[in-house]
C-alpha cells in the first residue's frame, strides 16, 4: 500500500534528502513528490533530475538502489513563503497509482478556476488553512476574514494523502451545527467537498474536520457567495463547475389552446440535473382553473392560479423533462427559471 512521508520544510536554495524507503523488504517502483511550496524546485532521484514547479505533484520512477532523493529549491517566483513551504513524498509499491493526479495540488489553482467560473456573479473568498493533528483540523476564522454572506463553503485537501473520494468526513460549524459531507474527486489535484451555508458578515465562525483525517493533511476552506459549486466530475480545462443561485436560464413556452400542453425543458443529458426556481404564468384570469408545471413521469412540480400567478420551487432538482399544463381558459405562455447543475448529492 502507499504510504505518505512526512513533509518535509523546503527553504530556497538550501538542499534537502528524503530517504528511499523499504516496506517489509520490499522496494517502493515510485514516489509522488506533493510540492506544496512556493518554490520551484531541482529534484534528483535515481540519477536523473526532474523540475517540479510550485504547488504541484510529480510522479517519478524508482529503481531498487535506495538512494536518497535530493531536493533544492532554486527559484521562488513570487517572492513570499506566506503560500507554503513543504513537500510530501507518497511511496508507491508496484501496480500502485498516486492518491492524486499528477499536476497542480493547491487551492490557489481551484481558487482561481472558480473565480473565472462566476466572473462578476459572485466572490471567493479564501477564509483559513490548517493541517491535521491526530487526525483532526480546527480552523478559527475571525470576523475580520468573514467579509461576506457565504452560499457554500468549498474545502479543498491538499499536502498529503487524501481522504478516499465517496467516504463521509465530518465537519462541525460553530453557527451551522454538525455537517456531514462526501468527499469528492477532483481532477486538477487534491480532493474538495461541498458544505451549503449562510452566515453573517463580520461573524467569525470556527469549522472543525475529523476525527480521522490522514496525518499531514491541509484544508483549505473558500467561502462564495451567491453561487453553488455544482460540478463533483471536472472536465479538463474546466476543473470547477459554479452555477449562480436564484436561476441564470429562462425558457418560456406558448399553449394555444385551454387544456393544452408545452415541454418546456427537454431531459437533460447523462450526469445533468435541473435546478428549478420559478414557475409564471401572465395568463392567469379571476376564471381561470389551476395550471400546472410536471416533470416527465407526470409528477407535480408546481401550480398558478388565480392570486397566485408565480410558484417558487426553492431550487428542486430533476433529471426528467419539464412541462406546463395550460388550465387559464384560453391561450398562454409559460416562464421558468433554472439552472442546469451536477449535483453533489443527487437524491
Amino acid at each position: 500500500m502507499s504510504a505518505a512521508g512526512a513533509p518535509v520544510t523546503l527553504t530556497l536554495n538550501v538542499l534537502a534528502s528524503v530517504p528511499n524507503p523499504t516496506l517489509g523488504g520490499q522496494d517502493f517502483a515510485a514516489v509522488q513528490l506533493q510540492n506544496s511550496s512556493v518554490f520551484v524546485i531541482q529534484v534528483v532521484a535515481d540519477g536523473l533530475q526532474y523540475t517540479i514547479q510550485p504547488f504541484t505533484a510529480q510522479t517519478v520512477p524508482l529503481s531498487s538502489t535506495g538512494n536518497p532523493i535530493t531536493i533544492l529549491p532554486t527559484q521562488n517566483p513570487g517572492g513570499s513563503t506566506v503560500g507554503g513551504s513543504t513537500l510530501t513524498p507518497v511511496w508507491l509499491l508496484p501496480g500502485e497509482a498516486p492518491p492524486m493526479q499528477d499536476g497542480p495540488l493547491t487551492a490557489a489553482a481551484i481558487v482561481a478556476a472558480i473565480t473565472g467560473s462566476i466572473s462578476s456573479q459572485g466572490v471567493v473568498d479564501t477564509l483559513a488553512s490548517g493541517v491535521a493533528v491526530g487526525g483532526q483540523i480546527s480552523l478559527a476564522i475571525p470576523a475580520g476574514s468573514v467579509q461576506h454572506s457565504y452560499a457554500t463553503l468549498i474545502v479543498v485537501f491538499t499536502g498529503g494523502t487524501y481522504p478516499n473520494v465517496g467516504t463521509t468526513v465530518a465537519a462541525a460549524v460553530a453557527n451551522g451545527g454538525q455537517v456531514g459531507f462526501v468527499i469528492q474527486g477532483e481532477n486538477t489535484g487534491g480532493a474538495w467537498a461541498i458544505i451549503p451555508f449562510g452566515n453573517v458578515p463580520g461573524v467569525g465562525f470556527t469549522i472543525t474536520f475529523g476525527p480521522a483525517l490522514p496525518a499531514g493533511i491541509v484544508a483549505t476552506v473558500l467561502g462564495l457567495t451567491q453561487g453553488i459549486a455544482v460540478r463533483v466530475a471536472p472536465q479538463p480545462g474546466y476543473p470547477v463547475g459554479v452555477e449562480p443561485m436564484g436561476g441564470t436560464a429562462v425558457i418560456t413556452g406558448a399553449v394555444a389552446l385551454n387544456g393544452g400542453s408545452v415541454a418546456l425543458l427537454a431531459a437533460p443529458a447523462t450526469g445533468y440535473w435541473y435546478r428549478l426556481h420559478r414557475f409564471i404564468c401572465p395568463n392567469i384570469a379571476a376564471a381561470s382553473a389551476t395550471s400546472y408545471l410536471l416533470d416527465g413521469a407526470g409528477n407535480y412540480l408546481a401550480a398558478v392560479g388565480p392570486g397566485h400567478p408565480a410558484d417558487d420551487l426553492g431550487g428542486q432538482i430533476t433529471s426528467l423533462a419539464v412541462s406546463a399544463i395550460n388550465q387559464t381558459g384560453g391561450a398562454a405562455s409559460f416562464t421558468l427559471t433554472y439552472d442546469r447543475v451536477t449535483p453533489v448529492n443527487p437524491p
